[in-house]
């Protein structure tokens, strides 16, 4: 079915041809909202840097906190002296929620521009080709097609954009610990890293799995029809089919229940493998930041701010895969879109010589005057 094209790309695809086409489509969806609306567009892309910027700010911000917390000397001495860093801090939490609202309130209102922007495009297209090609059977499924894709360009748009935001958040906080130190982000990396390919990897497997069960779903969306609407009632009761059709249903479920349960094993082992590893790995970095700590090769505060920062770096990263899937699996169906779009390009009548185009439709109004003489006026 067309809205599972999407869904059997990503599940037949590897880690490296979805990393490869994002550029691509994130640049089309991107293009799309420019030619959509270019004010809100813009101000979705200053306030998604801005408030990556804002947050390196404010790693660095809590980093000065703590540096004045764990100097020496009188407790009301070492609060006295956070106070600016405090109020700086506070000032770039405050700043990045807002610029995280305005982002939010110009990301709705985009999404309504969007849809007209494609659906728009796709008219223009179809009411401009040639009579001849709706009697072709590829031009029409391939228009069916291009409708669908145009429905899911608004999920590509929003997806690509919370990407984007994700990847500032992991590039703001990659930044700030290379001004704390630059062996945390080596910290940050083996840290992250082992999370980030589990999410991928379990996502993958949920891709393949909801593919492989085309079937399934169809036969049991035919069996609820079959015994929970008034149409087919009178017959099932007539023929005797109650036990029949709950016989089938339990065979399809005891099938996609033990299925499911095989997909939850797996998807468990992988993140669980994955959290291990992560774990593992978030155990050698805070070894190593002790380690660095008695050397005196890094201060207390710098090693603090990097276990903020390794933890503000998850949270980005789940964002980020997740988002992966979802702007490749949208941007398979807006592939459709920009494919008809194309491809219809052999189906638009060639332009004449001369031809300046045709006057706007005129309708014939009575005249007034009592003549009985009809009159042309413009709609």
């Amino acid at each position: 079915m067309w809205w599972e094209t999407g869904v059997r790309a990503r599940a037949q695809a590897g880690l490296f041809a979805v990393f490869s086409e994002l550029p691509r489509l994130v640049g089309a969806a991107l293009a799309v909202s420019w030619r959509a609306d270019r004010l809100r567009t813009s101000i979705v892309a200053a306030t998604t840097v801005g408030a990556g910027v804002l947050a390196a700010f404010g790693l660095l911000a809590a980093q000065r906190v703590l540096v004045e917390l764990f100097a020496g000397g009188p407790t009301a001495d070492k609060v006295i002296a956070a106070l600016p860093a405090l109020a700086a801090l506070a000032a770039v939490t405050a700043l990045r929620a807002s610029m995280t609202a305005a982002m939010g309130y110009a990301q709705n209102g985009l999404s309504p521009k969007v849809d007209r922007e494609v659906e728009r495009g796709l008219f223009e297209v179809t009411t401009a080709v040639r009579l001849e090609a709706f009697d072709a059977d590829a031009f029409a499924d391939d228009m069916e097609r291009a409708s669908r894709g145009a429905d899911s360009t608004t999920g590509l748009v929003q997806s690509s954009i919370n990407l984007l935001a994700g990847l500032t958040g992991v590039l703001a906080v990659a930044v700030a610990v290379v001004v704390i130190h630059p062996l945390l982000l080596f910290a940050l990396l083996v840290a992250t890293v082992p999370n980030g390919w589990a999410s991928l990897r379990a996502g993958h497997l949920r891709y393949q799995t909801y593919a492989a069960g085309s079937v399934r779903r169809r036969r049991l969306w035919l069996l609820h029809r079959l015994m929970a609407e008034r149409d087919s009632a009178p017959e099932l009761r007539t023929y005797g089919l109650r036990a029949f059709l709950l016989d089938q249903y339990d065979r399809v479920m005891g099938v996609e229940t033990g299925i499911q349960l095989a997909l939850a094993r797996r998807v468990t082992t992988t993140t669980t493998v994955g959290a291990m590893i992560g774990g593992i790995a978030t155990a050698v970095v805070y070894v190593l930041l002790g380690v660095l700590l008695v050397e005196g090769q890094i201060p207390l505060a710098a090693a603090a701010t990097g276990v903020i920062a390794v933890q503000s770096a998850q949270r980005s990263l789940a964002v980020v895969t997740f988002q992966m899937d979802r702007v490749y699996t949208e941007g398979q169906h807006f592939r459709d879109y920009t494919g008809f779009m194309t491809r219809a390009a052999d189906y638009l009548p060639e332009p004449r010589t001369g031809d300046v185009g045709r006057q706007a439709p005129q309708r014939v109004a009575h005249d007034r005057g009592g003549r009985g003489q009809p009159a042309l006026s413009r709609p």
